[in-house]
């Protein structure tokens, strides 16, 4: 009897099907192991957004893993608009910043995710980079996505955090397009984005464009956003001093004040003034920090780019571990890298192309720095500057640069603050990002003065 390469519960993504590749690429849960005699075990996998149970052999399926050198980019998220897509998304493609950002990211990694619901990222992405930069990134892997179906929210009625989507009723079964894309298939949502946002595409390469990125994404029906958002949220919270005196005194965090039984309140990168700062917002804000980091854990991400506060929140969760500063000081250091040469402004002022960046990141010595990047930046800063400028002078177009300011917060592990708790062992049931990072998963979290570029001023 072979011995099973999965167990109950484990998280796995589909690598190979039979035709017409209807789950292929999908992510499923491990229901069921079945052994059988003379014979390699088969699982029951309950696949992500498919109904029912199928069995495969442990050929088809492969463990869903952290990749090296990879990086959630955060700050390239676009939150789903209840009312559909707004003018402002049309602004994006008057702005190539979003080509300088995706070409400077992939100077620094091998992989770059993009958190989506709708996929209203790809018309402008499409637009900036072209089809062909574009195509080439996703059949590489370079570019994907990983995708959630709804909005995060803070439900009235004791409901608290929570996911929510807005379905078609039954006296009104037609629903606009944007709305569809939030909980079709990704290969529909695509075409449904490109269709009707951005004009004049071939009808053979939309439709090329839409299957390569439903090939690559991963589209989670978040199977855990109880334990690793919800719970997850509420612990950071009562385990924080800091986060704990923001809210009354034997607060409820199901029963918030600020909404009546019957609402909610969906998150936002820019809340209204009124609300800003209370204690619904701040669970909201906490609450897309572990979303963010649930949704790396499922794209196998190590890095994330954020500019929410994730340095506040990882000192909340070595607090919450130890109850002491020492040991959050010990936990994560935030280091600051000056001089580091500033693509996205090269190429939003038009000094350089898309496709320059693009052809210079598969080069060998940039591929020879972000092995040196993955491995030791950005904890020395200052070799991380020497590195990169060494990696264009070497192989990129450039010539003179404008220069800018990164910061990351650099977790340095767990393994200084274990002994700070007498010996209490960290578990996924207590915090599954702590118990990844004592497993030997360590983060960085890229935290540059993006500011949400996307959504600012809209």
């Amino acid at each position: 009897m072979s011995q099973a390469k999965f167990k109950k519960g484990d998280r796995v993504r589909i690598v190979k099907d039979d035709e017409p590749l209807l789950i292929m690429g999908k992510m499923a849960t491990v229901e069921d192991v079945m052994f059988r005699a003379q014979s390699a075990p088969q699982y029951v996998l309950r696949v992500d957004h498919i109904g029912g149970d199928i069995k495969v052999a442990g050929d088809r399926i492969q463990r869903n893993t952290m990749r090296p050198s990879s990086v959630l980019a955060n700050d390239l998220f676009l939150p789903w608009d209840l009312d559909g897509p707004t003018a402002n998304f049309d602004k994006f493609k008057q702005d190539n910043w979003l080509a300088g950002r995706v070409t400077e990211l992939m100077t620094l990694y091998d992989f770059v995710v993009i958190p989506t619901v709708d996929f209203s990222i790809i018309p402008p992405l499409v637009h900036w980079l072209g089809p062909k930069i574009y195509l080439e990134m996703m059949a590489n892997g370079r570019l994907s996505f990983v995708r959630y179906r709804g909005s995060l929210a803070y439900v009235g009625n004791g409901c608290g955090l929570n996911m929510f989507e807005i379905l078609p009723s039954a006296e009104n079964p037609v629903e606009p397009w944007f709305r569809r894309a939030v909980r079709c298939e990704p290969e529909e949502a695509v075409l449904l984005q490109l269709h009707n946002r951005l004009k004049g595409l071939d009808a053979k390469l939309v439709e090329h464009l839409a299957r390569l990125t439903a090939l690559g994404t991963v589209d989670s029906r978040l199977p855990e956003f109880i334990g690793k958002v919800e719970q997850e949220t509420y612990r950071d919270i009562l385990g924080s001093q800091g986060l704990r005196s923001l809210y009354s005194q034997g607060s409820d965090l199901r029963r918030l004040p600020g909404i009546n039984a019957n609402q909610l309140r969906v998150f936002s990168a820019a809340p209204k003034p009124d609300v800003a700062g209370d204690p619904i917002d701040v669970t909201l804000r906490l609450g897309m920090m572990n979303l963010e980091a649930y949704l790396a854990d499922e794209a196998g991400v190590r890095d994330l780019v954020t500019d929410r506060g994730f340095g506040s929140l990882l000192r909340a969760k070595a607090e919450r571990l130890s109850s002491g500063k020492t040991s959050a000081d010990a936990f994560s250091a935030l280091v600051t890298v000056e001089g580091i040469p500033d693509v996205v402004e090269m190429v939003t002022s038009g000094r350089v192309k898309p496709h320059e960046v693009w052809e210079f990141s598969g080069s060998r010595p940039a591929t020879n720095f972000r092995q040196w990047f993955d491995k030791n930046g950005p904890l020395d800063s200052a070799a991380m500057v020497r590195e990169y400028v060494a990696a264009l002078h070497d192989g990129g177009p450039w010539n003179t640069w404008s220069t800018k300011l990164v910061r990351f917060v650099v977790v340095q592990g767990v393994g200084a603050i274990i002994p700070l708790v007498g010996g209490i062992a960290v578990s996924a049931a207590d915090n599954f990002l702590l118990e990844k990072i004592r497993l030997g998963y360590n983060p960085r979290f890229f935290i540059d003065a993006l500011r949400d570029k996307l959504l600012k001023g809209s």
